[in-house]
């Protein structure tokens, strides 16, 4: 453990009821058989919050072995069949939906939860999920689009047209489907305001089996970068990427490429992000992150508005007018310059404003 623990996740770190439920799924036997016990004699299960429902999965799949006789086991497997059964149904769609895509000509990358669930988890019910991410290459997008409508497909939240104008602006990062009970994500990139070198994240990624079909996933480097920038979102607070991170730091520790990640984090200025998610995997969970990296981390240089944007990411937000210009005017910077390649930090624009709230005012609406 670095004797430099320096980080904060802000709105996004676990309270005390959520650590101990991380310490039930993710601690040694022992430590993890305490947690829970403490957590089950001072909480309620019935009023338990969203982000640490999320838990529960695995947290059966430990107690079956650790306490097999524990009070609240069969609720914990009811939980957790219901997950798997979820899983099983957001698989299927997906799966049909993939071979449309790629009966069509188009490449697919699974993203977030449906990739680990395939390559990291042992078991397809321990990870929650309420959709899944599939990526296409920027030049299919509009296309993939189109054929997913065809097929009984619902966007989700707007219309084709303006997505198409958003995506030209380089505002949006991909478009929300549903089918029947069923939800998908499709992302033309990984993240919003980012800009994304496809030739890395498409040339570094590997092919695995799924279900008598190949697909396309990222690279270890790279799930690991997506995984923690995307969770220490306060939009994103569910907890889950704490035990993908560490899944993914247990299994590929070996195959991480820390070069490359660091070259990324530069690059995409979210050093941010990745400097204070990474600190507190290791300091709060002794994950194995080599100390040189996270020194070259911290060292990085990050400008004023790259802080106070990580900072409004993590924060819960608030309504008031002040605050919610802040954000916009923060926002709006990554959002000039998030269409190429980092030259240098982000930095205030007045210019930055006046295209983002174009954007926002005047794109067509239908």
């Amino acid at each position: 453990m670095t004797n430099a623990c320096h980080y904060d996740l802000y709105a996004c770190a676990p309270d005390a009821s959520q650590r101990k439920l991380l310490s039930a799924a993710l601690a040694d036997d022992p430590t993890a058989l305490t947690a829970w016990r403490s957590w089950r004699e001072s909480e309620d299960i019935e009023n338990i919050d969203s982000a640490s429902f999320r838990l529960l999965p695995l947290i059966y799949l430990r107690l079956k072995v650790l306490a097999p006789d524990d009070p609240l086991l069969s609720r914990l497997k009811i939980v957790y069949r219901h997950t798997w059964f979820k899983n099983q149904l957001l698989v299927n769609h997906t799966q049909q939906a993939v071979d449309h895509l790629q009966q069509a000509g188009i490449e697919t990358m699974l993203l977030k939860g449906g990739a680990l669930v395939i390559t990291s988890y042992a078991d397809p019910g321990a990870r929650h999920m309420n959709d899944m991410d599939l990526m296409v290459r920027p030049g299919d997008f509009q296309r993939a689009m189109q054929l997913l409508a065809a097929s009984g497909w619902q966007i989700q939240g707007t219309t084709a047209r303006r997505m198409m104008t958003a995506r030209r602006w380089g505002f949006v990062h991909g478009c929300g489907f549903k089918l029947g009970e069923a939800e998908l994500d499709l992302h033309a990139q990984l993240s919003r305001f980012v800009w994304q070198d496809d030739a890395l994240v498409w040339g570094s990624s590997r092919l695995v089996e799924w279900a008598k079909r190949e697909i396309r996933v990222l690279s270890p480097t790279l799930s690991l970068y997506h995984t923690c920038i995307h969770g220490v979102r306060w939009s994103y607070a569910t907890l889950t990427w704490i035990p993908d991170a560490l899944t993914l730091l247990k299994q590929e520790h070996h195959t991480i490429d820390w070069a490359q990640l660091l070259h990324v984090a530069r690059q995409n200025r979210t050093v941010c992000q990745l400097q204070n998610a990474l600190t507190y995997l290791e300091c709060e969970w002794q994950a194995a992150i080599p100390a040189s990296f996270l020194a070259q981390l911290q060292a990085t240089p990050t400008s004023w508005v790259e802080r106070s944007e990580y900072r409004a990411l993590a924060e819960k937000p608030e309504r008031g007018p002040v605050q919610l210009a802040r954000r916009l005017w923060l926002r709006s910077c990554r959002f000039r310059q998030g269409k190429s390649e980092a030259r240098g930090p982000i930095r205030l624009s007045p210019v930055a404003w006046l295209s983002y709230l174009a954007l926002y005012n005047f794109a067509p609406k239908d």
